[in-house]
């Protein structure tokens, strides 16, 4: 962020092969912007840790939102692989969806919380 308050976000496009790869990477670095999680290279692990942890969560529920994976495993979509094209994210994603969803003790089936 500068100091104006304004994010900026650059990526490399020799590293993106996929529409999935662009939307995660973008929804995640868009989450640091929106949660104000930064840090620096000087930043202590926990920190990097619990940086990336706010962008990761902010991205899931932008790119995979509680209410439209119910609705998808409800419909029978179940795989991983399934699940990522749905959403249009990669598998990894979808993976890190169902932790972060799972680390909030929330049923995303039943709606509830566990």
């Amino acid at each position: 962020m500068s100091c104006t308050g304004v994010c900026y976000i650059g990526m490399d496009p020799f590293q993106i092969e996929t529409s999935a790869q662009e939307r995660v990477h973008l929804a995640h670095e868009l989450g640091h912007c929106k949660t104000g999680s930064f840090y620096n290279v000087y930043s202590n692990l926990d920190v990097r840790e619990k940086q990336e942890k706010k962008a990761d969560r902010w991205a899931v529920m932008q790119l995979v939102p509680a209410n439209e994976l119910r609705k998808a495993l409800r419909s029978g979509v179940v795989e991983v692989w399934e699940l990522a094209e749905y959403f249009d994210v990669t598998e990894d994603f979808i993976r890190k969806a169902i932790e972060i969803y799972k680390s909030m003790c929330y049923d995303v089936v039943n709606n509830s919380l566990k």
